[in-house]
């Protein structure tokens, strides 16, 4: 049991590492704005960004043409929201 957990913790690692790694990455790849917006909001608008480009990479192209310009809208403005209400006490 104890060999399991071990390879089990090590897997999980390296998964990490991989996932790490391709944040930063993509990281380097997304702009970020100039605009005035606070230092949160750019940080959580390139979260967005990234986690977009995850989704789309991970998920069926089939999938994404049945949701609407207006939902996918509404799905990134959700999500940089619970970015910031997460992030924003740490900053």
């Amino acid at each position: 049991m104890k060999l399991i957990g071990d390879v089990t913790r090590s897997s999980r690692t390296r998964l990490d590492k991989r996932t790490v790694e391709r944040l930063l990455s993509e990281l380097e790849r997304i702009g970020f704005s100039s605009r005035g917006d606070s230092a949160l909001k750019k940080l959580c608008a390139a979260g967005v960004e990234y986690a977009w480009r995850e989704l789309e990479r991970t998920t069926d192209k089939k999938l994404f043409e049945l949701i609407s310009a207006k939902a996918q809208l509404s799905l990134r403005r959700h999500l940089q929201q619970t970015l910031e209400q997460i992030t924003g006490p740490s900053l």
